[in-house]
This record gives C-alpha cells, structure tokens and sequence, in this order.
C-alpha cells in the first residue's frame, strides 16, 4: 500500500487504513502566452471538490499532494468547493483543506450552485474558521457577505475577478443560461472590465483572469465580444461545474461523437476562445460525479480527479 502524505497537514486525524489505488489525480496542462507578466506564472485550477462530511481525507491529501508537486504561484477554485449542510459548515475539513492549500499558494474562490443550496442559503455563510477573512490568503470572490465584498484582487501581476451567480440560474437551460447572464451581470463584467482598463491606463497592466463557476459564461462573454464590437478585459476565464461531462472514461468517444446536446453539457473541459487572445479553461474537476446522480455515481471511484495547471508564460 503507497500513501502519499502532505508534510505538516492540518487536516485533523487522518488515519491510513484503506488503500487509495482508485483514488488517481491527473494534472493537465495549458500553456498560455502573454506580454502581460513580467515573469512565468502557473496557476493551478482546483474545481468541484464538493466536500462534505462523507469525503474522503485520502481525497483531499491526494488534492493537495498533486498541488505540491506542481508548485503553483496561484490557485483557483471555480465553485463547489463544498456541499453545504451543518456538518460542513462547523466541522474543520474545508478549513483546515484550504489552510493546507494556502500553505502550498494564495487560493481565488468562487462560490457555484452547491455551497449556497437548500435550507442554509438565506444565511450566505462560509464554513467556520473562513469567515471574516481569519486567512489572509483566502481571496472570496464576488461574495456580498460580511467582509467579503471583493470586486477583483490583484497578486504577483495577475488580477482576479469573479462572478458568483444565483441558485436560480441553475435551473435555466443551456441557451436561457447565457442569456440570464447579460441580463443580469452585463453591468457588473463592464464594470470590472474598465476598472482593468483604468489598472492599463495607470500602467499597470496584469493579467486578468475570471472566475465563474459555470462554463455558460464563455457563451455570454462570447455574444457579448461579437453584439458590442468590444471584448471585455478578461485574458483567461475558467469555469468548472459539468464535472468532464458526467460520464464514465471509457465512453468518452462515444460522446465526443455525439457532440453538443441538450442531453450533453456544450462545455465539458478543456480550452477554448471567446475573442482575441481571450481563452476560456472549463476544468474537468476532481468529484467526477455529483452526489445524486444514481448508478453513474458509483463510477467516480474508478476515475481520475483532474487539476488543471495553466502556465501563463511570458512572450
């Protein structure tokens, strides 16, 4: 039995007692090329943790032993990083696994459909031991609540700006989606496009990466970059949610055959472009499979968790 053990971890009693042969990360990796940084960044993407009280602590070691390897300057987590209930709220799992992760670099969050859902989301609260910014290098994103009101935060020559978005919005189909999007955020992505602008025009030109959980934002940026004849100032915007398309490895061809559907998410993975020299990452995620999801749930413990690493390389 081969455990890997993440040095001076905060998870708290972790006990080896199972073999972790099932449990696999993956790491892909983009390269992305800028004049925008004065020196080569890699900015790991950690999306769709879902943790909660039956997780695994294997799972989180395995997460943040993978983090360690690729000795991010950044890391990204595009939403679900939790299932909310109160066992999740005030036990230490996700703090003490977003303490380990700040250890390793400073973490950019944005909330997505799982943390704010149910009877708890009128409260809008994060779990105990993150809230009132305790660390400081645990950036929320786009979070109207309490201390956490950041519009964008700039660190190391890259500027981060999220767009959390409500549980409504989840309901929407594919096309509704985008649509939803530029109805309700058009104001505030222009808004934060021109505070970039106005960062250019002071000289300090970082940059800007966007952090929204659900890939429909590279649709509505999209439209947006071609119905204005404008593009926002966003370099790179990375989404997670579809979980890699929800279905087991070995059937991937068969859905690559298939293609966009209304049964079949537009945007799985991988790397796309929304106007010039503006791409869109959408992580495939490490839960492979929600909770929920019947019979195809018990496939997630034969599959690879996925970290996305995206080297912003200097011109």
């Amino acid at each position: 039995m081969i455990i890997k053990i993440f040095a001076n971890s905060n998870i708290n009693d972790i006990i080896y007692t199972q073999e972790k042969e099932w449990l696999i990360m993956k790491k892909r990796e983009y390269n992305v090329y800028t004049n925008k940084v004065d020196s080569d960044k890699n900015i790991a993407i950690v999306s769709d943790m879902h943790i909660s009280e039956e997780t695994p602590v294997e799972k989180l070691i395995d997460t943040l032993d993978t983090l360690s390897e690729i000795k991010p300057t950044h890391i990204v987590m595009p939403g679900d990083l939790y299932d909310v209930d109160l066992t999740t709220i005030f036990n230490k799992k996700v703090t003490s696994f977003i303490n380990d992760a700040t250890d390793i670099a400073p973490v950019f969050y944005v909330k997505g459909d799982s943390e704010d859902r149910g009877a708890l989301y009128s409260m809008k609260i994060l779990p105990k031991g993150l809230e009132n910014g305790q660390n400081k290098d645990f950036h929320v994103l786009n979070e109207s609540n309490r201390d956490f009101s950041f519009d964008n935060y700039t660190f190391k020559g890259i500027n981060f700006t999220g767009l959390k978005l409500p549980q409504e919005f989840y309901s929407l189909s594919e096309y509704n989606k985008a649509r939803y999007i530029l109805t309700h955020y058009k104001e505030y992505l222009e808004k934060m496009s021109k505070k970039i602008e106005t960062l250019k025009y002071k000289g300090y030109e970082d940059f800007s990466v966007l952090l929204c959980h659900d890939p429909a934002i590279i649709d509505a940026i999209t439209h947006y970059n071609f119905t204005e004849n404008e593009q926002l100032n966003f370099d790179l915007i990375i989404s997670g949610h579809n979980h890699g398309g929800q279905y087991p490895e070995s059937l991937r061809p068969l859905f690559q055959m298939i293609g966009k559907g209304s049964l079949y998410p537009s945007y799985r993975d991988g790397m796309h472009f929304t106007g010039d020299d503006q791409i869109a990452i959408v992580s495939e995620g490490i839960t492979k499979y929600p909770e929920g999801m019947g019979f195809m749930s018990n496939f997630e413990r034969f599959h690879e968790g996925t970290i996305e690493n995206v080297r912003v390389l200097k011109k």
